[in-house]
């Protein structure tokens, strides 16, 4: 999936936000769920409300949102370039 989503593939993206956030064959983490996600919304044109993205930030605290927010940082430089997309997220 890794190899994937280098190359901004849009299924892959999501399916790691999956992996990370039901722990599928590694440790569950919301953090790194939440950046996969949002990296998808990004490259599928859909940034700002997402399902999955939201229901999940909805049970994590501020911290763990600020957290995220860096982790997706991280995504997108490292793991694909979507960084180069522009994007319509607001964040407070």
């Amino acid at each position: 999936l890794i190899e994937l989503a280098t190359e901004r593939h849009q299924l892959s993206l999501r399916s790691l936000g999956a992996v990370y956030q039901y722990g599928i064959g590694v440790e569950t983490d919301p953090i790194k769920a939440w950046a996969f996600y949002d990296t998808y919304n990004l490259v599928a044109g859909t940034d700002g409300n997402d399902g999955p993205r939201d229901a999940l930030a909805s049970g994590m605290t501020e911290q763990q949102l600020h957290e995220a927010i860096g982790v997706a940082r991280f995504v997108r430089n490292h793991y694909t370039d979507a960084w180069k997309l522009p994007s319509t997220s607001v964040i407070n």
